[in-house]
């Protein structure tokens, strides 16, 4: 049987509520959106109250190369994902050297080898460990690396980690002013839904 044994999480630095996200979109598009006052109305319904920036407000404020986007993607994806998995193998009380398989899930950022690797060596995770690193699954990654585990676990009986991290407000594109984009900013930097 497989199950849950603990949840580990970690947030970016950055606090932005959705008023004030909204606000920083009119400044993003300004008055480079014709009806950009009907399309800023989605944040006033998009069912999300705060979320969270692993880079100040004023960084969407101007361009970014993919590389050092990128960079920072690597540099936070490591960072909060050593800490909530510290923080779920202290819950379970589980030892690093205790998990079998590892699962990554991101897709906002590009690393080669995952960046399961360096948990392996930052946390003491086992060398022999199995690794299962999955991209590109967006929204839907963290629910399937459950499906995942949930499957290996049942045909292994695994001691399985799962990581996903996703830091979408870095691949924010500012020069794209199609409805679909606004929306999008509307949804996405980690937001959290308000029940």
């Amino acid at each position: 049987m497989s199950r849950i044994l603990a949840v580990g999480t970690a947030l970016p630095p950055f606090r932005l509520s959705q008023s004030d996200a909204k606000i920083l979109a009119g400044r993003l598009f300004g008055s480079r959106i014709k009806t950009l006052k009907r399309y800023l109305t989605v944040f006033d319904h998009a069912v999300v109250d705060q979320r969270f920036f692993c880079v100040a407000p004023e960084w969407f404020l101007s361009e970014h190369r993919i590389g050092e986007t990128n960079e920072t993607y690597l540099e936070w994806a490591k960072e909060l994902a050593c800490k909530a998995t510290r923080r779920c193998l202290d819950r379970v009380g589980m030892k690093p050297e205790q998990v079998d398989r590892i699962i990554f899930v991101s897709s906002s950022g590009i690393a080669t080898s995952s960046l399961d690797v360096d948990l392996i060596l930052k946390l003491g995770l086992r060398t022999d460990l199995r690794r299962t690193p999955v991209f590109g699954l967006g929204c839907a990654g963290g629910a399937s690396g459950v499906g995942l585990a949930a499957t290996i676990c049942r045909a292994t009986n695994e001691r399985i980690l799962l990581v996903a991290v996703e830091l979408n407000s870095l691949t924010f594109q500012r020069n794209d002013l199609t409805p679909k984009n606004l929306v999008a900013t509307s949804l996405w930097g980690m937001a959290l839904p308000r029940f």
